[in-house]
């Protein structure tokens, strides 16, 4: 697949998690799923594309999903 593609869909799906939050109607917990999916399509564009500050950025925000379900 192209790099942009993963880009894009990461970038969206991060837009799409800021509003369902915002919005304070009670899927924030898709909210957080969409999180999940924007930092783990990030980090492939990171990886693919040798962009290795965001890879580590990426890798800290999967990490900190983990500690936001204890």
């Amino acid at each position: 697949m192209n790099n942009k593609f993963f880009e894009w869909a990461g970038v969206i799906t991060a837009i799409l998690y800021s509003l369902f939050v915002a919005m304070n109607i009670g899927i924030e917990f898709f909210g957080f799923c969409l999180l999940l999916i924007s930092a783990i399509l990030i980090g492939i564009w990171a990886y693919r594309g040798g962009h290795r500050g965001i890879l580590f950025f990426t890798i800290l925000l999967c990490d900190s999903w983990n500690y936001r379900n204890v």
